[in-house]
């Protein structure tokens, strides 16, 4: 780190930069006379051989700087301050309102001196727009400031509403969905991974069980074959080449126990090819049925109270309440938060799971002022999901899936919404009745009765 130095030049103390300098003298001494590459005007120059006007310009250009933000002194906005504690339109009204009849009288001047490059159009604007620099005038500014304002915020409003409708329009009219044709490639490319023999029974599979199974969905189950399969290839080639019915419980137990458990579709998928090619080895039993979900919550009792105090009681962000309300009442998922829909909510009820749930009271009120809400802070455009922000509203595309993660963490709320759901799993498990769990949360029976069976 530099040290403090008084500056031979300037008699500030300052960090030394060069020669018993401080940094602004040593780069005002390193500057020479010439012809600016710019402004093309005779200025001390520096090493890039621009002034210090056109310096300031380029770094600005360069790196899109607007200056400090701060609360500007004129209009109270948090605006880029460009100079006088104003931003820039307050401070070239303010010099304006300041130097009038400088500005006036520089002008003549100007006249006087060049009169060939005034011409009598000049001239004549000039005098047409004296009226418009008289209305923007101190006076008129502080007797029409709300009248101002307004008509400003409506004009930007209605460029702001017709630039978003067509760039909604203009997606739609591709009719193509950028995110499917990117996960299908993957599933290509994984495909064209596993061996020919393994491959025939696989593709079969997913034409069939798991022909309605998203993308997403598919990819983790082929992600998962070819990790059983390579560590196959490492271990016996034969059974890596060859069929289905080569491979061993033992082998699906080695594998688990080097590479971590297989998931239920691998499981699914043994069952399915025991029925269908009758192999003579069920490999599907070496994959245990419990979920990775049994482990216990890390949320505590006294968080759950908290937050549902708060969420119903006290003053806090509208979106952050509505997603938490509807993760501790109906227990709802990430994607099923992000793929809800303004239809979803008529009449103080909500579809969810292909089924109508009625709402709380209270919640189906604060849903309705989100619903405001977002027609104003959105200047009224009409949106399919619930949901949005300003960068999934141009596509009309749900809001990822990592949003109300991130909303959590922001709002400091101390769990994340896959954390909260389980500890209320946890929570309504003292039911003792699993189809009630099952319903609830939208999970299958099977896997309700297994919370029972492991945490009873």
């Amino acid at each position: 780190m530099a040290k403090m130095i008084i500056c031979s030049l300037c008699g500030r103390e300052m960090r030394h930069r060069a020669k018993g300098l401080c940094g602004t003298c040593y780069m005002a001494q390193s500057r020479v006379m010439g012809t600016c590459l710019r402004c093309r005007k005779e200025r001390p120059l520096d090493t890039k051989g621009l002034c210090n006007a056109c310096h300031v310009m380029e770094y600005k250009k360069k790196y899109n700087y607007k200056g400090p933000i701060r609360v500007c002194i004129s209009c109270k906005e948090e605006k880029p301050i460009h100079a006088q504690d104003r931003c820039s339109a307050c401070y070239h009204i303010w010099y304006r309102e300041q130097n009038l009849e400088q500005i006036r009288e520089k002008d003549k001047q100007r006249r006087k001196d060049n009169p060939e490059k005034f011409t009598k159009w000049n001239r004549n604007y000039y005098r047409a727009n004296q009226d418009k620099e008289l209305a923007r005038s101190k006076k008129y500014w502080r007797d029409n400031k709300e009248k101002l304002a307004q008509r400003d915020k409506e004009k930007y409003a209605k460029e702001r509403k017709a630039s978003i409708e067509s760039s909604i329009d203009a997606y739609h009219t591709l009719n193509i969905d950028e995110e499917l044709v990117y996960y299908k490639r993957q599933v290509a490319e994984l495909k064209a991974m596993i061996p020919d023999f393994k491959r025939i029974w696989v593709n079969e599979f997913l034409e069939t069980v798991y022909r309605k199974r998203n993308s997403k969905t598919i990819i983790k189950f082929l992600r998962d074959i070819l990790r059983l399969i390579n560590y196959l290839k490492e271990i016996e080639r034969e059974k890596y080449f060859g069929g289905w019915n080569t491979i061993e419980i033992t082998d699906i137990e080695d594998c688990q126990v080097h590479t971590g458990i297989l998931k239920d579709s691998l499981r699914i998928f043994f069952n399915w090819l025991l029925s269908r090619k009758k192999i003579t080895n069920n490999v599907a039993d070496a994959i245990p049925t419990h979920p990775s979900n049994l482990r216990a919550s890390k949320v505590p009792g006294s968080l759950i109270k908290k937050l549902y105090n708060k969420w119903n009681y006290a003053d806090c962000n509208l979106e952050e309440r509505i997603a938490g309300l509807l993760i501790m009442y109906y227990g709802l998922t990430n994607d099923e938060l992000r793929r809800l829909k303004n239809k979803d909510f008529l009449n103080n009820m909500m579809n969810i799971r292909n089924q109508s749930i009625s709402l709380d009271g209270k919640l189906s009120i604060w849903i309705s002022e989100y619903q405001k809400f977002k027609a104003g802070r959105f200047f009224g455009v009409n949106t399919t999901y619930f949901f949005v922000t300003a960068y999934s509203i141009p596509k009309d595309k749900p809001v990822s899936i990592g949003h109300f993660s991130k909303l959590f963490q922001s709002r400091r709320v101390g769990s994340t919404p896959s954390e909260l759901r389980k500890a209320m799993i946890f929570f309504h498990k003292n039911d003792n009745d699993p189809f009630h769990l099952a319903f609830l949360f939208g999970i299958s029976p099977r896997g309700a009765a297994r919370y029972f069976e492991k945490l009873r």
